[in-house]
């Protein structure tokens, strides 16, 4: 209830599941979800969201966890015109597999809106992100400072469905060129009430900082791949929440 009243009214509750799987010679499954609460009503926008994805693959009588990652988000946007707001957030997240104990981090940024309508809608935004990172194996944590540079669009067909996207660039401005983070998603949806549809999801994530320490023998890190890509299918459930 706290949550609910932090937000405001009119909130929109989002939950979606995606997944896959293989069986075969090899057999691999994945299985991820996210759930959000957001709230777009002219000049603010808020966002409370929590996602995580946990995967596993078997080859004769091997088996590895290939995913296992989580990320709590809170985001607040304020327009100051139409077409320009300032934002800030704070997120903390995890991923077993890519070595990541914790990564808290917060930052304030702008945002610029080509164009905003109710069939699409594209924005780039700009922020600069502090925070703290703990890696397996590293013996003191990191407290980076990164720049953030986000393109994201949103474009409707009507009948043959939606494209979205969301990408990130994160470097650290100490470390250009080695420690930079670059991920983000690719959504066809497909509606199939207001409230429901099927959507088929890219993602994909990279982290520079992994890559240098991956081929680093004294490193905890060594032989672990900096990258991380998958296709999922899952469903969506928007519900408007008003009072």
């Amino acid at each position: 209830m706290c949550m609910l009243v932090l937000i405001g009214t009119p909130l929109t509750f989002n939950a979606n599941i995606s997944g896959n799987a293989v069986y075969g010679n090899s057999e691999a499954s994945l299985i991820g979800g996210k759930v959000s609460l957001v709230r777009d009503v002219y000049p603010w926008e808020y966002e409370v969201s929590l996602s995580a994805a946990y995967g596993s693959a078997k080859v004769g009588d091997s088996s590895e966890i290939t995913s296992n990652n989580g990320i709590a988000l809170v985001r607040m946007d304020r327009y100051l015109v139409p077409r320009f707001e300032v934002f800030a957030f704070g997120s903390s997240e995890y991923n077993r597999v890519m070595g990541l104990e914790n990564r808290s981090q917060g930052g304030i940024g702008a945002k610029y809106v080509l164009f905003k309508a109710d069939a699409h809608k594209f924005s780039v935004s700009a922020a600069l992100l502090g925070g703290y990172e703990r890696f397996v194996g590293d013996t003191t944590s990191r407290y980076p400072i990164r720049l953030s540079i986000r393109p994201k669009g949103r474009f409707d067909f009507a009948r043959w469905g939606a494209l979205s996207f969301v990408l990130f660039y994160q470097p650290n401005v100490r470390e250009f060129r080695s420690d930079y983070r670059v991920f983000g998603d690719i959504v066809y949806s497909l509606a199939f009430t207001e409230m429901v549809a099927f959507n088929l999801v890219f993602k994909y994530n990279y982290d520079g900082y992994v890559a240098s320490k991956s081929g680093d023998p004294d490193s905890k890190l060594y032989g672990v791949k900096p990258y991380e890509f998958n296709l999922l299918l899952g469903l969506t459930l928007k519900v408007p929440l008003e009072r």
